[in-house]
């Protein structure tokens, strides 16, 4: 394996190089993964209520989206490289706030921090494989990613419930800032110390109110969407008001760039018909990730009485095989073709493993008759998410 921007980068630093780009990613994805299935301790440990819990995962969502809006921005003007390690840094201060303040209003603080320094991690990892490698020399880089972002999400929630068991709630952010150290560590070792040549043009300058009101849109539409885990969408009139506050916020911000003499997001060039399908299949496969990611912990630690450590056990068993998974379809990935209609079969697998579920939901219910519903949604992310970004 040989990069031909980077022939100083020998066998084992770019193989070193793939794995942490996927360690990257997957300290973003097993953060969210986290404040699903730990929820109620956290609830616990700091006192909070539900609307309470739900702004910290909507002050983290909004931050991460603010994050995204800018990345290039600041990536440009600092490299990649320098971008990833201190957004690492960042998002262990957050995950240190988290742990620290006891307290609604240090979760909800800590949970923003943490935004700003995971939200464009995965964005800036897939960008950075594309910047320094040629589509020939993509694949083996690809298959350490993959491997590295899904093993993170297979060990994360089994660690976790180890050092729970001993620490308390708090276990769950110290780990996140622990396992981030170490990556943090072989980003600065194995990135690529001369920035890589972008072939295409610089984007126009931010155009912060935009930026900001997108953010601001995306912390009171998705907390409104949220609450109705708790509320009926109508049973009040606070609750459409606030989703109208946000698609205005959303709806202004647009406004701006369409009146923007050189906007830095141009929607006519993204109107693209191969641009709109991955944006539609990956918008229903994180809807659906997300639906699972809370209802399984709530309902097999609610519903059915599993311990927590069980719940965990399961969501790694899960992880296992997407990892396995991810792995085995990019060595195969030459293979594959037709991808929509393995994507159609991922979201066919979506629905059995729910089905399944639903049949498995009665009192007493043994743990091992979730096995075959999480070894299903363990094939998700290999025939949804891999292949849509594939595609695009």
């Amino acid at each position: 394996m040989q990069l031909a921007s980077h022939p100083e980068m020998g066998h084992w630093r770019l193989s070193l190089f793939g794995l942490t780009l996927g360690l990257v990613t997957g300290i973003d994805f097993s953060s969210t993964l986290m404040m699903g299935v730990a929820s109620q301790h956290i609830q616990g440990g700091v006192g909070a209520a539900p609307e309470d819990y739900l702004y910290a995962i909507s002050a983290y969502a909004a931050t991460a989206v603010l994050m995204n809006m800018v990345l290039d921005q600041v990536a440009r003007r600092t490299t990649y490289k320098r971008f990833t390690i201190g957004s690492l840094l960042v998002f262990i201060l957050g995950s240190l706030i988290c742990a620290e303040f006891a307290s609604p209003t240090g979760l909800i603080t800590g949970k923003a921090v943490q935004g700003l320094g995971a939200g464009g991690l995965f964005a800036a990892s897939r960008i950075l494989v594309q910047l320094v490698s040629t589509p020939a020399e993509r694949g083996p880089l690809m298959l350490r990613f993959g491997g590295g972002a899904f093993s993170m999400l297979a060990i994360t929630p089994w660690l976790t419930s180890i050092f729970l068991d001993d620490i308390g709630w708090r276990a769950v952010f110290l780990f996140q800032a622990g396992i981030a150290l170490p990556v943090l560590l072989s980003v600065a070792l194995t990135y690529p110390t001369r920035a890589p040549r972008d072939p295409h043009p610089p984007v126009s300058t931010l155009d912060w109110p935009a930026a900001i009101a997108a953010a601001l849109g995306a912390l009171v539409f998705l907390h409104t969407l949220q609450e109705m885990r708790y509320t009926r969408f109508f049973s009040s009139l606070e609750m459409p008001l606030a989703a109208l506050c946000g698609l205005a916020l959303f709806a202004f911000s647009g406004w701006r760039l369409y009146r923007h003499p050189d906007p830095w997001i141009d929607f006519s060039r993204l109107a693209g018909r191969q641009y709109l399908y991955g944006l539609g299949f990956y918008t229903l496969y994180y809807l659906l990730s997300s639906a699972w990611s809370f209802l399984l912990p709530s309902l097999t630690q609610t519903g059915l009485g599993l311990t927590f450590r069980t719940t965990c056990m399961l969501l790694s068993t899960s992880g296992t095989v997407s990892a396995i998974g991810a792995v085995a379809i990019t060595l195969a990935m030459a293979l594959v073709f037709r991808k929509r209609r393995v994507i159609a079969i991922g979201f066919v697998v979506y629905a059995c493993a729910a089905m399944l579920l639903s049949q498995q939901l009665m009192p007493g219910a043994p743990d091992y008759a979730l096995v075959p519903v999480v070894l299903l949604e363990g094939l998700t992310p290999v025939l949804l998410m891999v292949q849509v970004a594939s595609m695009t």
